[in-house]
């Protein structure tokens, strides 16, 4: 009898039969661009690295993002007015020192990103920066047409399917964390009937936040925290759970997903308005669109309530129609998949639970409060975000 029959035989008595034992020096948990960028970093170092996650790269919640990445690139702005805008978005709440580091670093890591294959937008050999909500300057570094996250996830996957010090499992669940000796020393997870132990000298947390937990969502819908569950149970401090910002524009119509629209979208020029074509933003902050998400969310749903309409509208349609189909070209598509025109419809919108702030408190190394345990990306609360 085989192995798959031999678990389903003991799975039947109610005893699973006891893991398999395999070894590496760091155990990434996760492979969106936090974890492949942790993988990457660890092999880099000479070590040999496995990576274990429910979905493939492409799966993964960073292959969902659309606007970009933050960077103070711009001639006219540097790492001290990103801050600025950063602690200001994050209202008082964020870790100055995080906030430092994050962007500080940023403009190395973008042209990391670039130097490994990603195909950021340039014009003339720079960079080409869009505008989003909350900053002061153009810094926004992206791909044609809206997809971002994916055309990175790309690269990324696939320089860690070429390294030999990393080996990747997809399709995997964790189902604990090992800890013996106040260490975190592997992990046990299961694929199917199989289930196989971990052991490693680190093991690092990269599984994402826990926004997929609401009824509207733009996340991929495996993002339910259990990576930060089992940190938790395993004795990891966690923080700030209670932060989850909602993404104020993701579509809501009757029988389509809760598609995003990207933040990129209001920072090309497009208007928020109730149904009479109104924009009403401006009552409630001098921002307008370009407001940070949090004060556009709350606006929206209370001006929604207060008029008793279902929804309000994103719309382009004052805007070039063929210029932004050429610089939003996927999410065009997706939205003629669902019978509307980006350019010239009034699209309907609500806010839905995007990003989880909180997580698996950790230091600006990423180290946790328990040894041998590392987290990073939406699993990790740094304190960044406020």
């Amino acid at each position: 009898m085989g192995t798959a029959e031999e678990a389903a035989v003991e799975a039947e008595k109610g005893r699973p039969l006891e893991p398999a034992r395999r070894r590496t020096d760091v155990l990434v948990i996760g492979a969106g661009l936090a974890g492949l960028a942790a993988a990457l970093a660890a092999a880099a170092a000479g070590l040999r690295v496995t990576v274990l996650s429910r979905t493939p790269p492409e799966g993964s919640n960073s292959a969902r993002a659309q606007g970009g990445i933050a960077a103070a690139l711009g001639e006219d702005d540097d790492a001290d007015l990103h801050a600025s805008d950063t602690l200001h978005v994050g209202a008082g709440l964020s870790r100055v020192e995080a906030v430092a580091v994050l962007t500080r670093e940023a403009p190395a890591v973008v042209r990391a990103l670039a130097d490994l294959g990603v195909p950021f937008a340039r014009r003339n050999g720079t960079f080409r920066l869009g505008l989003e909500a909350g900053h002061s300057r153009r810094r926004i570094v992206h791909t044609e047409g809206g997809l971002t996250g994916r055309s990175v996830m790309a690269v990324m996957a696939a320089a860690a399917d070429r390294h030999e010090r990393v080996d990747s499992h997809h399709g995997w669940e964790v189902e604990e964390l090992v800890v013996r000796g106040g260490r975190c020393r592997g992990a046990v997870a299961r694929c199917g009937p199989r289930r196989v132990r971990w052991d490693a000298d680190a093991v690092v947390l990269a599984t994402g936040g826990f926004a997929a937990l609401f009824p509207r969502s733009s996340n991929a819908p495996e993002t339910v925290g259990s990576g930060t569950v089992a940190a938790y149970r395993a004795g990891a401090a966690v923080a700030d759970l209670e932060f989850v910002q909602f993404h104020p524009t993701v579509l809501a119509l009757r029988g389509a997903p809760a598609l995003l629209l990207s933040e990129a979208l209001r920072g090309e020029g497009a208007h928020v308005v109730d149904a009479s074509g109104r924009r009403f933003l401006f009552d409630y902050d001098s921002r307008g669109e370009l407001a940070p998400r949090d004060v556009l969310a709350r606006a929206i749903l209370e001006e929604v309530d207060r008029r008793g309409e279902p929804c309000a509208y994103l719309s382009l349609r004052h805007l070039e129609a063929e210029a932004v189909r050429r610089r939003f070209g996927a999410l065009a598509a997706a939205l003629a998949e669902a019978g509307l025109d980006l350019a010239r419809d009034p699209l309907p919108i609500l806010p839905a639970a995007h990003f989880t702030m909180g997580g698996v408190l950790t230091d600006l190394d990423g180290r946790t409060n328990l040894p041998g345990l590392l987290a990073c990306g939406e699993a990790a609360c740094t304190g960044v975000h406020g």
